[in-house]
């Protein structure tokens, strides 16, 4: 198809979207009302709608003919929003000007667009950009903004009171610019916007709440093609749901059916009607409620028994206020249903006056539907009529009962004792005197003297009080007319008050007012000499401790450490007291005088904190301030401030010479608010904003297009997300284990002003990789105005000393860390020697081939829907290569390039990439015609990689450079050859691997000089080398292989050297191997380097050279570490193996004879290491034991080990196998117990927490099918009956067996809603409340209860999506608890609480975080209470896990003790089949094909250590 035809009216239109109403085409409004409309938008949008990116959310809904099923997406941006609606233009940044095509993409038959806030008084979830672009482009009526204006409105509802109905029609016509045919857009149209409102009750225990919705609807139909438009504005997307309903595959044909304009019109009708029945369902019941409440409010008041001996009930007030409130609702009610009955009428007349209209083609074929659809609206209206006039009568009967209460003040309840009669009247009434009805009165004089009892008491009493309370305050206001606040001691002023002594003067008595205060006047006098010198000594170790706090970031500029300064002033003065440094400050800020004052301000109130405000405010002489800046909400959590809302606060606090005192502060703020850096943070940093990097050493300048920094920022800057994330990079800075001073290295790449398109390319490419393994991840990205040289000092800033400031605009990307880059590390590195060691080496560079082949086939994951596009990484090479903890990952994808999987070979057009590496049709002297290019452009790239690689592998790092001059030479030699050709092909000077059309003929002699030099264990690189010649560095692009055929032939060679033969090492070798690497320095520093090659002095050449060369450092060899330890396990499971065969039947029979007692054979240890080839057979399932640290064989056997685990594991069907064997003939139906259960629990509680947020839902069936498992698995072994509760909904079940049916029936009610995002630490902190408590009462009983223990298995994903960035509150809310339990029972060996994980799905992130929850409790200094397993896995372990140790991770502790092999649990690898059909994840299909284990835990990371 070619390229669309778009108006121009529509192109211009739809580019200056962002003004839109005074934009669109169809202008009947004069100017003046589309900029009302404007300036209204304007006005409402700060409510109305959201800046937050992350709250964007807009679902559509595009339906086409029933041969094709819905297109759904969710629109998270307004580039996805421009994406789906076909817009492929983009913005030179050069010239400003418009490319590509702005419409691609014909409308949909129908689409929907919902637009939702949380609720009708929360903003929309939509951004003002995206709004007008939608309203633009499909050419909206501007009026339908009015309708959408009443959203947002936090606490008014009055705008339930607007309701309308707007309508246009253009059928007999239309304008040129209105028919866009390309579109599915004829231009002959009609659209209407109009308003309905629902009742629905609001979910509460405690009262009957029900809730008044409204939502705006806008509808477009093209009476010619058929389209038809849909856009509903709702608090919530229950509209939605109905809609997915009703057009989906369980709704009727004909309101699905979209083949003709016909049909599409009975559809539109069908949307009309659901409108319709949702606007008028559940006001009946509304009303009957309130009518309910009402009578029973004044049941009283009119059927309650009156007269003489009859207690009384008065109505007060409040009682009118409780009936004109629902006289209120009943008023509102019949205002919203008139109002809707009119806007149903005005829909209704519509379609009849289409309906006549002759222009309107379709009225004839549908006069049928168009009569039935005005039949049900009338219908609804009846509905409607009836409800008001309910209403009506309802309001006459809450009149007539407010009359009667008015009436009649009280009522009469019939009692027994004439006391309580007359304690009433007396006390609560003056009925001394009372007139009847007959116009007589009545005199009681009992009454009067009850009254005159009561009364004369307590007015005494209150004279008393006042009395009290005035000399107090008289007090007090001659004390502070002698205060010493305008005394200064040794200034020579007179110690007595001038006002005082004028006072004095003035009444004639100033010598006995003089002698009268004199002693306070001394005592005052002698308290401000000491509050003095107190208030001088605090602010000065305040100076003191700030400026110890403060560091020097890499920009020159001051910020101070907030957590230390913080700790300090919440800290005590003197040990065992209670006063705070903060308290002290306060005191003497404020002085004795305000000490009252004083004691009203909260500084370290949890949400209302204003320490480092108090702290600003001392340090500007201006400490007593800190009650205002409080009361105008000038707090820590807002900082930093801008000038000119703090000027504004200030002025509204009345502050004098609030402008300057705002100056001065938003000086001092700066230093204490630097940035601080979070995971997947997207920021922008002003020139103020100071980012405390503490240390930035440029890594290399290899990059032409960033720069690239190693930087260290300390811990309390380091959100807890992206700590959890880059554990591995924390390190102590301090002087002294003991010292601490943790710090995180990262790197930072920066690209400065005018490479943001660069910039932007390359962050959208680690975007797009986030979640792929092998590549270098993303951690956050920020743009910064940074100011060099500029310091905001703590402190005053001294006059004319201020360095001149430099501003640069810089774009950075925070990534992962690497120790080297590939160059880096041949350098760095010794070869590997040994077969293991070549082995781990290459696996090792392998990932980088997979890392590449998940660039190269791409799939992303958006809400549920699969996108796959094929990508380029574009420059493939060494220096982008990086180690990263012991990992090869591919980094630098900057021209990395995405397109949308097609049937066909994927081509682009690429810029960017090195010479070096790159494949013979990218070379300049080819480009120049810019052709497309294949992906296999990479694949050239890394055979280049792996071709250095074999080189270092057999001749070390001065080989590579000797490959390095003979790929100059043979291309020098080349162009020899060129100069007398007048080609455009001839090659430039440089080094390549190609000559401009296929490989260097000098490469491919220099891999059979490789393969005739390699070593004898190393059987890798010579098969490596045959399939870079043979399949990557071909010079037909079409004919190199492809990343995914790539990856497999890897594997296979790896395999292959794996089940060849093995090489005899002995142990103690082995040993002193290992130890002299540990030794071996990690790198050696360019110095070391350049003083191999320094020339000697002169006359002791020989001696000095020589001394040099001895005193080369130790270097590490490649994998040297990993390579032994795997022989050393292959020799150890290959000589079990033997000498089980050996041992015979018997010994074998004996073994199996008993499974608790592990076979161990004598004669295995001290035999001489030897490493036989295994036998032909391929065992289905392999087993290997975890490598842990570095140690001999002889050493291994010294350690003790876990005990084995027993009993075989179990999937879900197993377990439900031999739960059926078991229960066969159980005729009576009772809960048989599980043995191996029984053996392990006892005296335990067992609760179960199901996660049932939204995106549980995918899993719901599994999660029941295995809930019900483990509950029958576990039957009987809980005495109090078992414990079921969800994340959300009150569902819950308590004491429950396991045959109970109720099982099911729970979580079929408790299945999972949309929009529910799980916060782990509620529920989870309920369980625990409600456990502590228990244990509390039971040792405070006398004497103490035994504890029963508790195990929580939780059934979740965990994604946790509803925590955002405070995932690490569930890790500390587990430690806070388990040391509490700790404390209530002293006593946490015997692990009285266990929690076991199961994780359904395979999320990545959620498995890191729930294997960090499993390893990481030990770095608190508490036992291993939890346990992970996935929900496929072994159904024991979910049960037993968590407390039974043999039944735990085996060898998840990297640094704990060795385990004995003849004892140690055996790690059990299933083959790559099985793995498959248990976790699809690539890290674990990766793990089950190469037969390695799972990668060490690192230690979690979190704010604040929990302390016990």
């Amino acid at each position: 198809m070619g390229p669309f035809h778009i108006p121009n009216s529509f192109q211009r239109s739809y580019e200056d979207f962002e003004s839109y109403p005074r934009n669109i085409i169809q202008k009947d409004l004069y100017s003046g009302a589309l900029e009302a409309y404007a300036a209204r938008l304007d006005t409402a949008e700060p409510n109305l709608l959201t800046k937050a990116e992350a709250e964007l959310f807009v679902p559509f809904r595009d339906l086409y003919p029933l041969c094709q099923g819905p297109e759904t997406q969710n629109i998270l941006s307004d580039d996805a929003l421009r994406k789906w609606l076909g817009d492929r233009s983009s913005i030179d940044p050069l010239t400003s000007t418009r490319n590509g095509a702005i419409a691609t993409k014909a409308d949909p038959i129908c689409r929907f667009i919902f637009i939702s806030g949380g609720n009708s008084r929360e903003p929309l979830k939509i951004s003002r950009r995206m709004l007008t672009r939608i309203l633009t482009y499909h050419q909206v009526m501007p009026c339908y903004l009015d309708f959408i204006s009443v959203f947002g409105l936090s606490k008014s509802a009055r705008e339930l009171r607007f309701s309308g109905f707007r309508a246009q029609v253009l059928l007999k016509s239309p304008t040129p610019d209105s028919a866009i045919l390309d579109l599915g857009r004829s231009g002959r149209h009609f659209q209407m916007c109009y308003n309905l409102k629902s009742v629905a009750r609001v979910p509460d225990e405690k009262r009957v709440v029900w809730s008044i919705r409204q939502a705006a609807i806008y509808h477009q139909f093209d009476t010619e093609k058929g389209t038809a438009l849909w856009i509903v504005t709702k608090g919530n997307l229950e509209i939605k749901d109905r809609i997915k309903t009703l057009t989906g595959k369980d709704g009727r044909a004909e309101d699905r059916a979209f083949d003709t304009p016909e049909q599409c019109l009975k559809s539109s009708l069908a949307v009309h009607l659901l409108h319709c029945h949702w606007s008028t369902e559940d006001w009946r019941w509304y009303v009957q409620s309130l009518e309910d409440q009402i009578d029973t409010e004044t049941e009283i008041a009119v059927h309650g028994p009156r007269g003489d001996g009859e207690a009384l009930r008065v109505y007060t007030s409040a009682d009118l206020q409780t009936l004109q409130n629902y006289q209120d609702k009943m008023n509102e009610i019949i205002m919203v249903l008139e109002a809707n009955s009119i806007v149903l009428a005005s829909l209704r007349d519509f379609y009849k006056a289409m309906h006549g209209d002759s222009a309107f083609t379709l009225g004839n074929a549908c006069c049928e539907d168009l009569t039935l659809f005005a039949k049900q609206i009338d219908e609804m209206k009846y509905d409607s009529a009836m409800q008001v006039s309910r209403a009506r009568l309802l309001v006459q009967i809450i009149s007539g009962r407010k009359n009667l209460e008015l009436l009649y003040p009280y009522v009469f309840l019939p009692v027994d004792k004439d006391f309580s009669l007359t304690t009433t009247k007396t006390l609560f009434s003056t009925d001394v005197v009372r007139f009847r009805d007959d116009g007589g009165e009545a005199f009681s004089r009992a009454a009067l003297s009850r009254w005159l009892q009561v009364t004369f008491p307590l007015t005494a009493l209150t004279l008393c009080l006042a009395f009290i309370v005035f000399r107090l305050a008289d007090k007090r206001r001659k004390r502070a007319l002698f205060s010493f606040q305008d005394v200064e001691i040794g200034s020579g002023q007179p110690l007595i008050n001038q006002k005082v002594l004028m006072k004095g003067w003035s009444g004639g008595c100033f010598k006995l007012n003089h002698a009268v205060y004199s002693l306070n006047i001394f005592c005052d006098l002698k308290m401000a000499g000491t509050w003095l010198s107190d208030r001088d000594n605090a602010l000065r170790e305040l100076e003191a401790k700030v400026e110890s706090f403060t560091m020097k970031a890499v920009c020159q500029r001051s910020y101070v450490l907030v957590a230390e300064l913080l700790h300090w002033l919440r800290s005590e003065v003197h040990r065992g007291q209670s006063t705070t440094q903060a308290g002290r400050l306060l005191m003497a800020a404020y002085g004795p005088d305000q000490s009252l004052r004083a004691s009203t301000v909260k500084l370290s109130d949890r949400d209302n904190c204003c320490l480092l405000v108090f702290t600003i405010l001392l340090l500007l002489g201006k400490g007593d301030l800190v009650h205002l800046f409080q009361r105008v909400d000038i707090l820590d959590k807002h900082l930093p401030i801008n000038h000119q809302q703090l000027r504004e606060k200030c002025r509204n606090a009345r502050i004098p010479n609030a402008d300057h005192l705002a100056a001065e502060f938003d000086k001092k703020q700066w230093p204490m608010s630097p940035a601080k850096f979070e995971l997947h943070s997207g920021q922008i940093h002003h020139e103020h904003k100071i980012l405390p990097i503490c240390k930035k050493e440029e890594i290399n300048k290899k990059g032409g297009t960033a720069r690239v920094y190693q930087i260290e920022v300390k811990e309390e800057f380091v959100g807890k997300t992206l700590r959890q994330a880059v554990a591995f990079s924390r390190y102590n800075c301090g002087p002294s284990e003991k010292e601490h001073d943790w710090r995180y290295q990262f790197a930072l790449k920066t690209f400065q002003n005018g490479s943001m398109s660069l910039y932007e390319n390359e962050k959208e490419a680690f975007d797009a990789l986030r979640n792929q393994n092998g590549i270098v991840r993303l951690l956050a990205d920020y743009s910064h105005a940074e100011k060099m040289g500029m310091d905001l000092q703590v402190g005053p800033v001294p006059s004319g000393d201020q360095e001149e400031s430099v501003t640069t605009n810089t774009f950075n990307l925070l990534l992962e860390f690497g120790e080297f880059d590939l160059g880096e590390y041949f350098a760095q590195r010794l070869p590997p020697v040994f077969q293991g060691e070549t082995e781990e080496f290459w696996r090792a560079l392998f990932d980088v081939a997979e890392a590449l082949e998940r660039i190269h086939n791409l799939d992303l994951d958006t809400h549920g829907i699969v996108q796959q596009f094929d990508g380029w990484h574009a420059d493939v090479k060494p220096d982008n290569i990086l180690s990263v903890q012991g990992k090869f990952k591919l980094s630098d994808p900057g021209f990395a390039k995405f397109v949308r999987k097609t049937d066909n070979d994927p081509e682009a057009f690429l810029l960017g990439g090195t010479e070096t590496y790159g494949a013979p049709e990218r070379h300049p002297a080819r480009r120049g015609t810019m052709s497309a290019v294949l992906q296999t452009i990479d694949i050239w790239s890394l055979g280049c990689v792996f071709s250095i690689a074999a080189t270092w592998v057999v001749f070390g790092y001065q080989g590579i450079k000797q490959f390095t001059r003979i790929r100059e030479k043979a291309i020098e030699t080349i162009r020899v050859r060129q100069r007398g050709s007048r080609s455009n092909s001839n090659l430039s000077a440089g080094d390549y691997f190609h000559d401009g059309h296929s490989v260097l003929e000098a490469v491919t002699s220099w891999h059979r000089i490789l393969r005739s030099s390699l070593r004898k264990t190393d059987s890798v690189t010579s098969n490596l080398l045959d399939l870079v010649d043979k399949k990557m560095l071909l010079g037909n692009a079409g004919a190199r292989i492809k990343a995914t055929d790539l990856v497999s032939e890897l594997k296979r060679i790896l395999v292959q050297s794996e089940t060849g033969p093995r090489i005899e090492m002995p142990g103690n070798i082995m040993e002193t191997l290992l130890e002299a690497d540990k030794d071996a320095v990690s790198s050696v520093s360019s110095t070391q380097w350049s003083n191999l090659g320094q020339p000697a002095a002169a006359g002791n050449d020989r001696k000095a050279r020589k001394s040099r060369l001895l005193e080369q450092p130790l270097m590490k060899t490649a994998h040297r570490s990993e390579g032994l330890k795997s022989v050393s396990a292959y020799h150890h499971e290959q000589s079990m193996d033997s000498n089980m065969n050996r041992s015979g039947p018997t010994a074998r029979a004996k073994a199996n004879a008993n499974p608790e007692t592990p076979y161990n054979d004598s004669s295995l240890h001290g035999r001489p290491h030897s490493f036989p080839a295994p036998q032909a057979s391929v065992r289905h399932i392999e087993y290997r034991f975890p490598s842990g640290e570095s140690m001999n064989l002889t050493q291994l056997h010294q350690k003790a080990g876990r005990t084995p685990k027993v009993h075989p594991p179990q999937d879900l069907f197993q377990a439900l196998e031999e739960i059926e064997k078991r229960d066969k003939h159980n005729i009576l139906g009772r809960e048989r117990k599980d043995k191996l259960m029984s053996r392990h629990w006892k005296n335990r509680d067992l609760k179960f927490l199901v996660d049932n947020g939204e995106s549980m839902e995918p899993h719901w069936a599994w999660a029941k099918a295995l809930l019900k498992v483990l509950v029958r698995k576990i039957a009987g072994q809980d005495e109090n009956g078992l414990d079921l509760s969800f994340t959300f909904g009150k569902e819950k079940l308590e004491n429950q067996k396991s045959h109970s049916k109720n099982w099911e029936r729970a979580m079929e009610r408790a299945k999972p809603w949309p929009g529910t995002r799980t916060n782990m630490k509620t529920p989870m902190g309920e369980i625990f409340s409600s456990f502590l408590k228990q244990v509390q009462q039971d040792m405070r009983d006398r004497p103490p209860k035994p504890v029963r223990k508790l195990t929580l298995i939780v059934l979740t994903d965990g994604i946790w999506a509803g925590m955002g960035n405070s995932q690490a509150s569930v890790d500390e809310t587990i430690v806070r608890f388990v040391q509490q339990v700790e404390s209530a029972i002293d006593d946490l060996m015997d692990l009285p609480v266990s929690i076991e994980f199961i994780q359904f799905g395979n999320n990545p992130e959620a498995t890191y975080r729930l294997e960090q929850l499993d390893r990481g409790m030990k770095w608190y200094g508490i036992p291993d209470v939890i346990d992970t397993e996935h929900a496929s896995g072994d159904v024991i372990k979910m049960l037993l896990g968590s407390f039974v140790k043999e039944y735990d991770d085996e060898g998840e502790d990297e640094d704990g003790p060795m385990q004995d092999p003849d004892t140690a649990p055996l790690e059990h690898t299933r083959s790559p089949a099985e793995m498959s059909s248990v976790n699809n994840s690539p890290a674990s299909l990766a793990r089950a094909f190469t037969n390695r284990p799972e990668p060490p835990p690192q230690p979690p990371v979190f704010l604040s250590r929990p302390t016990g």
